[in-house]
């Protein structure tokens, strides 16, 4: 495994007797996808320009965690789901006005400060070039991508109804940051009910790897599962090839 991997097994020990068990069908299971967009994910956009401008030692090494770990594991799972014919679902975050006026106050704030170091004047919005997927993970016609303005998916968009329409009723999620919208919609979708996994190596945070691992401990101790890219190709494969006996 990465070093992006195994933090939070050690600390969560051998106290495994009450962790979340999955009554997963991995044929009714989506590869959920969060906010992997220029924004958060490109280091030539307009925040990662910033972010390496304002704390390069963090921002470097987040950026090449994503571009050596976390997009290339992204892009087999990817790959997997697309192979086999299993859903994929794209998260996209940021204003849905130029304006920024459908998002919270908090939320406004924090990015009207961002804005006024970049010198602009809109906040990002479905046509910036920064709210777009990057280019690798770029989602196909047939996928959906859900727009949010929230942290969590599930506090502002039809994501419930959507997956609940398709039948889904597993997740396996990725996506940035690990902390926030990741382990947010993690979290809302175990507590209605779906069986989610969160990949380890598939998601990073922008301020530590501690961080991500208290995000992964915390998760894996009571909503869901956390696994490594290695483990859930696995766990799929192997399931679907029953399935197909």
């Amino acid at each position: 495994m990465s070093e992006q991997c195994g933090g939070w097994r050690e600390r969560l020990g051998r106290r495994t007797a009450s962790l979340p068990t999955l009554a997963l069908d991995e044929r009714r299971t989506a590869l959920l996808i969060v906010d992997m967009q220029n924004y958060g994910a490109n280091p030539d956009s307009d925040r990662g320009r910033l972010m390496l401008e304002r704390t390069p030692d963090r921002a470097c090494a987040y950026f090449a965690q994503l571009d050596e770990v976390v997009i290339p594991n992204q892009a087999r799972l990817l790959d997997f789901w697309r192979r086999h014919g299993l859903r994929v679902i794209f998260l996209t975050a940021g204003a849905l006005l130029p304006d920024g006026n459908d998002m919270t106050p908090r939320r406004r704030r924090r990015d009207e400060e961002r804005l006024a170091a970049l010198g602009q004047t809109e906040h990002m919005h479905p046509m910036t070039s920064d709210y777009q997927i990057v280019e690798s993970l770029r989602p196909r016609g047939e996928e959906i991508v859900i727009r949010k303005n929230s942290i969590g998916a599930f506090n502002s968009s039809p994501i419930d109804q959507i997956l609940r329409n398709m039948g889904i009723t597993g997740l396996v999620i990725v996506g940035v940051i690990t902390e926030g919208c990741v382990e947010t919609t993690a979290r809302d979708a175990a507590d209605r009910g779906y069986d989610c996994i969160v990949v380890e190596d598939c998601c990073a945070s922008d301020f530590d790897l501690e961080v991500h691992d208290a995000s992964l401990l915390s998760f894996a101790r009571m909503f869901g599962q956390v696994m490594s890219t290695e483990e859930v190709l696995e766990r799929f494969e192997g399931a679907l090839e029953k399935a197909r006996r």
